[in-house]
């Protein structure tokens, strides 16, 4: 027979400090950074006017998940060792053997 309470997983500490800012949506976050970190990083050192890839596309100044459209994870990126195989053909990522040029 166990004692009351004994057993039972006790419950997490509280996070010391603020509560982590997060937002309901992407966009929300997105807006937000924009706001409170991207705006004071410009004002100190100003981006270049025009950026753009070797290839001479517009590069943006931030990718994320919303630019992809229709993506599906599983489908279009999919896990390292599976197929389509955009992230290699070994399931570690070559960190249990180090890749080799045959």
């Amino acid at each position: 027979m166990t004692a009351p309470g004994e057993g039972q997983v006790p419950p997490a500490p509280e996070p010391a400090g603020p509560a982590p800012r997060r937002p309901a949506r992407l966009e929300d976050a997105l807006a937000r950074w924009a706001q409170e970190t991207l705006r004071p990083a410009i004002a100190l050192a100003p981006e270049r006017p025009h950026l753009e890839t070797s290839w001479g596309a517009p590069a943006s100044r931030l990718g994320t998940p919303v630019d992809l459209g229709g993506f599906d994870y599983e489908r279009d990126l999919g896990f390292p060792g599976e197929y389509p195989y955009t992230r290699g053909i070994q399931s570690t990522m070559y960190r249990g053997r180090f890749w080799t040029m045959r």
